[in-house]
């Protein structure tokens, strides 16, 4: 029994230079590197107005540099452009029944989260706001979400969709 106890201790003790060494190694470490970084792979790379004796911090740029955009996304930033009106359209008429408004994947598909899901909310904004306009803002389908409670994994679920048939035709259905 005396063993059992005196083995437990001494895992203990081990464990316990274990964490102290891992935490205390570190800073001494860096330490170290700093004061013996006297290999020439090492050092930083001096800029071209600097002496062999005087070593500067790398040049950053005056101005942020991007990354050119891909086709597609130029695209997308077009038309989003183009569609600022009717967003400001939905936004200025229907702001008590359509708390969100975006387009996310596809860029013919409008995603409508609407605060209550009964047919005349969905029906109402599909006869004014959709059925008039949409098509001329390049959009083809339209999805309509609601919230869901707090405790579901998905924040949003469809409650219905409505399509453009080719024919100035809009077709809703109810999921």
């Amino acid at each position: 029994m005396k063993y059992i106890g005196g083995l437990i201790s001494g895992l203990i003790a081990i464990a316990i230079v274990v964490v102290v060494g891992f935490w205390i190694v570190p800073k001494h470490k860096s330490a170290l590197d700093a004061s013996n970084d006297s290999s020439a792979s090492e050092k930083p790379i001096a800029s071209p107005q600097a002496n062999n004796n005087d070593i500067q911090s790398p040049i950053s740029p005056d101005k942020k540099i991007s990354v050119p955009s891909t086709e597609s996304q130029r695209l997308r930033d077009e038309i989003g452009k183009k569609r600022i009106p009717f967003f400001h359209m939905l936004s200025d008429k229907f702001s008590d029944i359509i708390t969100r408004s975006s387009v996310l994947d596809d860029i013919e598909t409008l995603d409508l989260v609407i605060a209550k899901p009964d047919n005349v909310t969905v029906l109402g904004i599909v006869q004014n706001a959709i059925q008039p306009t949409a098509r001329d803002y390049g959009f083809t389908r339209v999805r309509f979400y609601v919230r869901n409670e707090t405790a579901a994994i998905d924040p949003f679920r469809v409650v219905a969709e409505t399509t453009f048939d080719g024919t100035s035709h809009w077709n809703t259905f109810w999921k």
